[in-house]
């Protein structure tokens, strides 16, 4: 081989290098591979395969023009296994005329394989992780030693870069696995060092909206359904909500049965308000045609609230998992309860109506207030209903400000004028039972006075007990 040959060959071995050092992605790094140890040797074609240990197959990606068809094939079939196996480069001039050739691929792939080189490829340890072929010089005769020495040249190059995709491949599958632990936008605030290195006890707080979501009466509709088929329903309808929380920034934080945990930490209190007014429109849509199959409704219920919460990772080094704790998760499920008692689908706290940027612009309403731990000051919380039928919307506007003077009169214990001003809510709005239910406090409060300290605030307990009484 003359002196400027050589440079050129070495030049590009130089170039080739160059190009797949800096490839990550492992489906285009073969490519590269490919495209390259043509260029350095002088075939027609190339092929890599992979060994996949765990299943005793080596694997190829071939990429056609109508895409990218993966080859598999036993370690111990064709050359390329024989290869693997053995650690042998193999040359020679007809493959065809060679036992050990696997003449699948060509009836595959569609290609006529003559001289074929056949050479392993090996890590710095020198182990054998995959194994490089040439196939076809180009203007025709076998591969010549020059080849030989090249394309083992180039072998140590394509090593490295493998190993460098595989690692950054199996990064990638372990922070998509830990995904579905901790939302992704969160992972970022858990560990500044990157999710490989996270640890035990890391945590961020940061400002935020929390949304719980529960399905109603799930039991009753899971009646009659096979569990694959409660299972498939859950996942496929869960997926769907997940869909709406991240269209406003939101993540969920965990799935609870036939519910879930979301946050929002962007314009946290518009978001979780306009995610649960998104979910409850896409119900009414889909329970539509669920109506016209003759199946049951679903309803869920939805109670959001906002604040500081801490997000962090909690368990033992061999099982960790993420969480979010702070005043508005208690809150935000203890609101999400309480849609059960009023019979409505989205509650809010009052630390989520302050943190609306606009309330003005959503149909809200004052439904009750609650005593919150650590406060001294009973919680306000607020019904959302915007996405009601412009009738229902259109009733409880018009009976807004008598159920809110009814709410005054009960909370200053003036029974009569709170009855009277409830009792002209319910004539706008006769389905109200909001109204309905301070009715039964004020009936029963009128006949039982509450003590001189008392605040407005009837407790879970008590109000079973009240409403028991009244009837």
């Amino acid at each position: 081989m003359s002196e400027i040959s050589h440079s050129q060959r070495h030049q590009k071995l130089i170039e080739a290098t160059k190009r797949i050092m800096t490839e990550l992605d492992l489906t285009s790094l073969l490519q590269t591979l490919i495209d390259e140890t043509c260029s350095v040797v002088g075939a027609e074609r190339s092929t890599l395969f992979l060994i996949d240990a765990d299943r005793g197959q080596l694997y190829s990606k071939v990429f056609l023009g109508s895409g990218i068809q993966e080859i598999r094939f036993a370690v111990d079939r064709g050359l390329a296994g024989y290869v693997a196996r053995t650690g042998e480069i193999v040359n020679i001039a007809d493959a065809y005329a060679d036992p050990r050739f696997n003449r699948e691929i060509d009836q595959q792939t569609g290609f006529h394989t003559q001289a074929l080189l056949t050479m392993p490829i090996r890590n710095k340890d020198a182990h054998i992780i995959g194994v490089v072929q040439v196939l076809n010089k180009v203007g025709g005769g076998e591969f010549t030693a020059n080849d030989v020495d090249e394309l083992e040249a180039f072998s140590s190059l394509m090593a490295i870069s493998i190993e460098n995709a595989l690692a950054y491949e199996k990064l990638h599958r372990t922070m998509k696995a830990f995904e579905l632990f901790v939302p992704h936008k969160y992972l970022k605030r858990i560990t500044r060092d990157g999710v490989e290195r996270i640890r035990l006890g890391e945590a961020e707080t940061c400002e935020a909206s929390v949304l719980f979501l529960d399905i109603r009466s799930f039991t009753t509709l899971a009646e009659g359904l096979e569990p694959q088929e409660i299972t498939g329903f859950l996942n496929d309808y869960l997926a769907e909500m997940n869909d709406i929380v991240q269209s406003h920034n939101g993540a969920i934080d965990k799935y609870l049965g036939d519910g879930f945990m979301a946050i929002f930490d962007h314009k946290h209190a518009d978001d979780a308000v306009q995610a649960a007014l998104d979910i409850q429109r896409h119900l009414i849509r889909f329970n539509k045609s669920r109506r016209a199959a003759g199946q049951k409704e679903i309803l869920v219920g939805m109670g959001i609230s906002s604040g500081f919460v801490v997000i962090g990772t909690v368990g033992s080094v061999s099982r960790m998992d993420s969480t979010s704790i702070g005043n508005p998760v208690s809150v935000a499920k203890r609101v999400e309860t309480l849609t059960k008692l009023y019979h409505t689908r989205i509650l809010i706290s009052q630390s989520t109506f302050h943190a609306l940027e606009d309330a003005g612009q959503y149909k809200i309403r004052e439904v009750d207030s609650i005593r919150v731990k650590g406060r001294e000051t009973p919680e306000v919380i607020y019904e959302v209903y915007d996405f009601d039928d412009t009738a229902t919307v259109a009733n409880k506007d018009n009976a807004y400000p008598f159920l809110l003077s009814g709410i005054a009169f009960y909370k200053a214990r003036e029974w009569d004028k709170a009855l009277l001003s409830l009792t002209r809510s319910l004539d706008s709005y006769p389905d109200d039972p909001v109204a309905a239910r301070y009715m039964e406090r004020c009936i029963f409060f009128k006949r039982n006075p509450p003590e001189a300290n008392w605040d407005g605030i009837v407790s879970p307990d008590q109000e079973n007990f009240l409403v028991y009484r009244v009837m």
